[in-house]
């Protein structure tokens, strides 16, 4: 079973303090004495020579010992890459890494398609979700190098009209160097446009950008809050700049002269569709070809799962490449003598590009310009980006102390968490560190009870009726561990990651490194999350979400007991009067509507939960939801007419017992509070894009 908000959610909980070690993984080892990596000096963003990770072996050739390295890393990823199709239902992966301008792995393991079988082979294209951005970082970049964008400015200097951004009550611009920082303030959406599987559905980038606008929610620049649509935003300037579409754009000044021969952010759809719709044309019919399928563990064997598109948001997330074409940009970022040479960026600009540009607190990780850290232990520098879709999950990390670049792609969703830690795993194989253990604090204990509570994610749909899916999984559970330690978890999800105290309102994974921050500000209790992009309000009482959900439950539970009790004053109770009989009725008609609203909830719940995610993100809203949307606008009018009745009923001589009065009384005072509910959960009526 998936869970409907686990898609949106994941870029909160995929951060590198998760959990990422599987113990029957950490025992694959391909080697017995790794060899110790020679770390630059910190700070240094210059790529290592070939072979430089083994040159403390005294007496072997550089030449000789990278060949050595490259097969024992090859022998290793064999294993791991074995273990996780066998027992983790991994259907394909797609495996580069690169040091120091030398190829030290590219391989394919297991299935790209199946009906019929194709193995993952070097070529194989996979979908690389979000690590698409930092194409488009780049090519924001070029054009400031060019001195045809400017950071510093207003995004809408560079639009037209119709896709200018409303301040919606901000009095601060968002700039262009907010869209790289993820710090323009926007909300985030996910369900109904994300992705889309019928070639009908595809829209240009600006048409998207103008039907599913987000709303600012928080001031420019008060913090990194991870946002798809700012990025797509930033790829449709780069294209009203260049006056290029984005694909032309970025396929002929980045990925083309750096020899990323089949990487193309284009979708496979008809040619024909795409010239009526006025689309990007689609990839070549062998480029076509050599695009994976996403795949499913079902009944005993691999199924093709409905391919994803995501043309409209493009610069976001839509681009597919092989481990050739990511071995060739991560050699690339690695190294500024590459990309001045194919005149696609100076080494200054890249310089400027990798500098820290934005941090959401102290010690968490800092973006470089969209690029986004990710700290290993040991190592001064680590920092690239992860990528997501339904069934692709890939990762790419640079470590320019070592000129190194890893990078993986699975075809699955079962391959989430090889993904989340194969770079760790292979940095401490290979180029083993000494970290410096972090002092425990003497009021660890203390810490770790004052900030204990619920915390509200910052990074959740804020309007319309997509809200009460994103609060579903918007809630993260803070839990004192009783020995200066915390335990943090969705509140739904269950599993829960230990950290531990490491200083002021820190908390650090004992794994990993990664950290946690908390933060005392004038709003109360703020989380920052390890990931640089992602954080929390604690919540209390009313404030938090569940609460509202409680009441809208209520509301069910009280229609049902209330049926009984409404039906005998309406036709079993003697003698009665007329007003006591309109009020049976109403609260009859009103108890009907709430239990016909929550049955649909209900219903579309659980095609949520139980079917594949596809329907949250693609299918959504969905006629059982939008029905349960105005279902409990219904019950809420007539919640409000059964109250005018029972007023009007009450003031008329008594013939009621207490008991009915009482009743009757506290199911309308459930109802009514049940609208409010609904109301502060974005049900209360269906609202949607577009």
């Amino acid at each position: 079973m998936r869970r409907i908000w686990l898609p949106w959610i994941a870029v909160l909980l995929t951060f590198a303090s998760s959990p990422l070690v599987a113990q029957d993984v950490a025992r694959v080892e391909g080697v017995q004495t790794p060899l110790v990596a020679q770390p630059t000096a910190a700070g240094a963003l210059a790529p290592q020579a070939p072979g430089a990770a083994t040159d403390a072996v005294a007496g072997v050739d550089p030449a000789d010992a990278s060949l050595a390295l490259a097969a024992r890393i090859e022998a290793w990823t064999d294993a791991v890459a074995g273990y996780a199709i066998a027992a983790e239902r991994v259907g394909g992966i797609s495996v580069a890494i690169v040091q120091g301008g030398e190829l030290l792995l590219i391989k394919g393991y297991g299935l790209a398609g199946v009906d019929p079988e194709r193995p993952v082979t070097p070529r194989t294209l996979f979908r690389v979700g979000s690590i698409s951005k930092t194409v488009t970082y780049l090519a924001a970049m070029q054009l400031v190098e060019h001195g045809r964008l400017d950071l510093d400015a207003p995004v809408n200097d560079y639009l037209p009209d119709a896709l200018r951004i409303p301040d919606d009550g901000w009095r601060e611009p968002v700039r262009v160097r907010h869209l790289l920082n993820h710090t323009a303030g926007f909300e985030d959406s996910f369900a109904g446009h994300l992705f889309y599987v019928d070639p009908e559905r595809a829209l240009r980038l600006p048409d998207w950008l103008v039907r599913d606008r987000p709303r600012r929610v928080r001031a420019p620049e008060s913090a990194a809050v991870y946002s798809n649509y700012s990025v797509a935003l930033l790829g449709q300037i780069v294209a009203e700049v260049s006056g290029a579409s984005f694909e032309d754009y970025v396929e002929a000044r980045i990925l083309r002269p750096l020899g990323m021969a089949t990487a193309t952010f284009r979708e496979p759809y008809d040619a024909a569709l795409a010239q009526r719709r006025g689309l990007p044309a689609p990839p070549p019919p062998e480029v076509v070809a050599e695009i994976a399928d996403g795949l499913r563990w079902s009944e005993g064997l691999y199924q093709r799962a409905q391919y994803e598109k995501v043309s409209h948001g493009a610069p976001a997330g839509g681009m597919v490449a092989s481990a050739l074409d990511m071995a060739a940009w991560m050699q690339a970022l690695l190294d500024p003598a590459r990309l001045q040479a194919a005149r696609v960026l100076e080494p200054a600009t890249r310089e400027r590009m990798f500098a820290v540009s934005f941090r959401n607190a102290p010690g968490i990780a800092a973006i470089r310009h969209g690029f986004i850290e990710s700290p290993q232990p040991g190592h001064a520098q680590a920092f690239g980006h992860g990528g997501s879709t339904l069934r692709f999950m890939a990762d790419m990390l640079l470590l320019p102390e070592l000129g190194l670049g890893i990078y993986i792609g699975t075809n699955s969703a079962s391959g989430a968490r090889l993904r989340g830690r194969f770079a760790r795993l292979l940095l401490a194989e290979f180029f083993p560190t000494v970290a410096s253990p972090s002092p425990v604090p003497a009021d660890a204990i203390e810490q770790a009870a004052q900030v204990a509570g619920s915390y509200l994610v910052d990074r959740r749909p804020h309007a319309r009726s997509e809200r009460l899916l994103g609060l579903l999984g918007g809630v993260l559970s803070v839990r004192d561990a009783g020995d200066g330690a915390i335990l943090v978890a969705s509140a739904l999800d269950g599993e829960a990651t230990r950290l531990e105290a490491v200083g002021e309102l820190g908390f650090r994974h004992p794994e990993s490194g990664a950290l946690w921050r908390f933060e005392r500000g004038v709003d109360g209790m703020r989380l920052h999350a390890a990931s640089g992009v992602s954080g929390g309000l604690r919540v209390t009482g009313l404030a938090d979400p569940r609460w509202w959900m409680l009441l809208l439950a209520l509301a069910g539970v009280a229609a049902l007991l209330g049926l009984r009790g409404a039906w005998r004053r309406v036709w079993s109770i003697a003698p009665s009067t007329p007003s006591e009989r309109t009020l049976g009725a109403w609260m009859l008609f009103a108890a009907l509507a709430w239990v016909g609203a929550w049955a649909l909830l209900l219903k579309a719940l659980l095609r949520f939960l139980v079917d594949e995610s596809e329907q949250a993100l693609w299918a959504y809203p969905g006629w059982d939801y939008a029905g349960a949307c105005w279902g409990f606008v219904v019950a809420g009018s007539l919640s409000v007419l059964a109250l005018v009745a029972a007023l009007r009923a009450w003031s008329r001589p008594r013939r009621w017992s207490f008991g009915s009065h009482f009743g009757f009384a506290l199911q309308l005072l459930v109802y009514l509070a049940a609208v409010l509910a609904a109301w502060g959960l974005g049900v209360f009526g269906y609202s949607g894009f577009g």
